[in-house]
């Protein structure tokens, strides 16, 4: 049982780097809430629109679109890196490409899976059923449907973080200055771990807005068919 906990938790905040599951979490909370308070006759409406704004799919497959090409923005620009002369012959510039290579692969190809899924489902009328399911308690926390949902977002993060140790390696390798002046390395060292450092501290912070919401002005908010808050009108 204890091993089975260290394993989940490893598995949650480690692998997929906790922020994407508890996104996802929040998101389908919404859903599940605004999907219990229709009446069962305006649920039934999504059966019959593949394109009805009350689909929770489609916010779904656009992040799915946006995060396939951002996974391959990714892989070009780990490629070109390594078509630089002589830069694959360095173990661990090599190393590392490979890796983000396979990372950033993995989140398209989650995300092409994802979306053909999910068309799938619109296309043979099987919202309501999704909605079911995934207002039904999971047979085992392993099958949770928000640790499903973060896996795109948790394989293109993960790119994302090995690409700093990637552009550090590449900077401190003889290909980028093989004259060997410091200060070009220096500018971009800096560059990168400004970016990395800037990154870090800004996305706690982002993640913290709206998160002091008082429950009077929770009380005045509608959640709409795609999971986001609006006033209501007075």
């Amino acid at each position: 049982m204890l091993l089975s906990r260290i394993a989940y938790g490893l598995f949650k905040h480690v692998y997929l780097l906790h922020l994407p599951p508890s996104y996802y979490a929040s998101w389908l909370s919404d859903i599940r809430g605004f999907y219990l308070s229709l009446p069962e006759d305006s649920s039934q409406s999504v059966h019959h629109d593949r394109h009805h704004a009350e689909n929770p799919l489609h916010p779904l497959v656009s992040q799915w679109k946006a995060m396939s090409g951002i996974s391959c923005v990714v892989l070009t620009s780990v490629v070109a890196v390594l078509q630089i002369a002589n830069t694959s012959s360095n173990p661990l510039i090599s190393t590392l490409g490979i890796t983000i290579f396979a990372a950033a692969f993995t989140s398209v190809f989650f995300c092409a899976s994802y979306t053909f899924l999910a068309f799938r489902i619109i296309k043979r009328s099987h919202i309501r059923s999704w909605i079911d399911d995934i207002q039904s308690p999971s047979a085992s926390k392993w099958e949770d449907p928000a640790l499903l949902l973060a896996a795109p977002a948790a394989w293109l993060i993960w790119s994302c973080i090995l690409l700093y140790p990637f552009l550090l390696s590449f900077t401190w390798s003889n290909q980028l200055d093989p004259g060997g002046t410091i200060s070009m390395r220096i500018l971009c060292t800096m560059v990168i771990l400004s970016g990395a450092i800037h990154l870090w501290l800004a996305v706690p912070m982002f993640k913290k807005l709206g998160a002091t919401a008082t429950p009077a002005a929770e009380d005045d908010q509608e959640i709409n068919r795609y999971g986001v808050h609006h006033r209501t009108a007075q």
